[in-house]
């Protein structure tokens, strides 16, 4: 979005798993003026995947940031649920949860499960390619999963809260 039409921003909230890396997501809506008397209101959800520093204090400045949209979330927690839900075979869960980001470079998010671990990984489809994953086990995955709906929940309640305050004062 255009930063110059952006008038306000309003901070919904953010969610993290910290584990040996760190999965944020970060959520905020902005008003844009669109018209004399007229606004737009833009939620913006950023997941956030930074790798433990290597000195393994901290984690890195720089990580994958891929934006997703309020739905596109909670269908990342309905995925996550999913593959808890998926019978392990043979070592093996497959759930086809993919998001793909196309914003310059393309960025992919998806599932995986190793050795009891469910995993969120990032790939930065760049030059090299980046590649970000964070496991937990089968609890903090559904945790995190049920913290990233309701983000999505609280982002969709700050919109709608918003657009009719805007409404109402014209």
């Amino acid at each position: 979005m255009d930063k110059d039409k952006v008038i306000k921003e309003y901070i919904v909230g953010t969610v993290s798993l910290s584990l040996a890396s760190l999965l944020i997501a970060r959520a905020k809506i902005e008003v844009i003026k669109s018209g004399e008397n007229s606004y737009y209101f833009n939620p913006v959800v950023f997941l956030i995947g930074r790798p433990q520093n290597k000195s393994r204090r901290g984690y890195e400045k720089e990580g994958i940031n891929v934006l997703m949209s309020i739905n596109e979330l909670r269908a990342l927690s309905y995925a996550m649920k999913d593959i808890v839900r998926v019978p392990d075979n043979n070592g093996i869960k497959e759930v086809p949860y993919e998001k793909i980001s196309n914003s310059g470079i393309m960025k992919k998010v998806f599932l995986g499960y190793k050795n009891g671990n469910y995993y969120i990984n990032m790939r930065l489809f760049s030059n090299p390619p980046k590649m970000f994953s964070i496991g937990a086990d089968k609890y903090r995955f559904i945790s995190f999963s049920d913290s990233l709906y309701n983000l999505s929940d609280e982002v969709e309640k700050a919109l709608l809260t918003l657009e009719r305050k805007k409404s109402v004062n014209k």
